[in-house]
């Protein structure tokens, strides 16, 4: 049943942001260097607020990630930006209305009808992948919540109960969720601090010994400075995934210096291989040496990210059953 805290889409504009990055990112098997934060700002009405309130999102355009492939990433990234202006245009007077779980239901069905239609005019071969197309819509979705949230001066993430929702989960998750909401799996309070993983790029420099020439810009610059300065307790490493002995070497050395400049923090690892595992064998076998060549990185590994090619249909020889009982995958 509609509800008077429905929200009825009116308007959404984009805006643009390019960003030069400090250090030229390298991450399965690529090299970024800048980014596109691509913003969404839409005004929305409601029953009991006839007003229109604004609702913004904000996205970092990772379409090197998004969009694997051959195109190279001036496109992928131009067409993203395509299809998410004629999403703002398509949905701006098309009096879409609903909770927010509602809309970005209806956004999804014309955001992939756009990416059809787009397919087509650019004869895009294979099409527009469903996480690009997905990364393209998601700041209109999150400036949906944020409205939603604004619209009854509570935070966004105080809105996923029944008493602001239309329907319980089973509506998109199936008869399981039966009685169930977002707000049943949301913490009841923002947890005053959480832990942020310092990501350690594949071409970040450790010591000073990797620097060939510095920047001397007030920012710290190895990541021997960086743990020294700001305190890091958790390192997400990017890996390559092809080369096992660079893979361990990189490990063990992280170690080392993490060790040796922050000892008494019960610092955590993760490791980031962005899919250039060929197989789980790979993973198992790097770290069954990490285990006898630094035991202490071993121990210290919370989980393991993308080992594989990120659409197993594609892949039935590959899993990763036995190398989820080592760690979370």
């Amino acid at each position: 049943m509609p509800s008077a805290t429905d929200l009825t889409l009116q308007t959404a504009q984009n805006s643009t942001a390019n960003f030069t990055y400090r250090q030229p990112m390298k991450f399965g098997g690529r090299v970024v260097e800048d980014v596109c934060v691509l913003r969404t700002e839409i005004a929305v009405t409601s029953q009991q607020n006839r007003k229109p309130v604004v609702g913004i999102g904000e996205m970092t355009m990772g379409n090197a990630w998004a969009w694997p492939g051959t195109l190279p990433a001036k496109i992928t990234l131009k067409l993203l930006l395509e299809l998410s202006d004629r999403l703002a245009a398509k949905i701006s007077g098309a009096g879409l209305s609903g909770d927010p779980f509602q809309l970005t239901r209806q956004v999804a069905l014309l955001r992939d009808q756009i990416a059809v239609e787009m397919q087509a005019e650019f004869k895009i071969a294979g099409g527009i992948p469903k996480l690009a197309a997905m990364l393209a819509s998601s700041p209109l979705e999150a400036a949906i919540h944020d409205a939603f949230g604004r619209s009854l001066k509570l935070s966004s993430f105080d809105c996923l109960t029944a008493e602001f929702l239309n329907e319980d989960l089973s509506a998109y998750l199936g008869a399981d969720r039966i009685g169930k909401y977002p707000a049943d799996y949301v913490l009841p309070k923002q947890r005053p601090t959480m832990p942020l993983y310092h990501l350690v790029g594949a071409l970040d420099p450790l010591t000073g010994d990797d620097w060939k020439e510095r920047r001397y810009d007030g920012v710290p610059e190895t990541l021997e400075e960086w743990l020294e300065t700001d305190g890091i307790t958790h390192l997400k490493i990017k890996l390559d995934g092809k080369d096992i002995d660079w893979d361990v070497g990189r490990i063990v050395e992280i170690t080392r210096i993490c060790e040796n400049v922050a000892s008494e923090r019960n610092w955590k690892l993760s490791f980031d291989f962005n899919e250039q595992c060929p197989d789980e064998d790979y993973v198992i076998n790097l770290l069954e040496r990490i285990a006898r060549l630094s035991p202490l990185s071993h121990d210290r590994l919370q989980y393991i990210e993308q080992p594989t090619p990120r659409d197993l249909t594609l892949r039935t020889d590959m899993t990763v059953h036995r190398l989820s009982r080592t760690r979370p995958v």
